[in-house]
């Protein structure tokens, strides 16, 4: 991770995460792709930020 410069991003996810789960446009997206696709049809946006916030606080050292 610290070749490449993700262990910064990662560092940074919570105002990252944030900043996503904010944007209107990223919630629209998430509500039409759930329509589309079954399994994930009872998967909500919100669940997505939090699920994606507690995997990368798992990952990093």
């Amino acid at each position: 991770m610290e070749k490449r410069g993700s262990l910064m991003i990662l560092k940074n996810s919570p105002e990252i995460i944030e900043e996503i789960h904010r944007s209107p446009a990223l919630r629209k997206r998430w509500e039409k792709y759930s329509q589309e696709y079954e399994y994930a049809r009872d998967i909500s946006f919100d669940d997505t930020c939090r699920t994606l916030q507690a995997i990368i606080t798992a990952i990093l050292p």
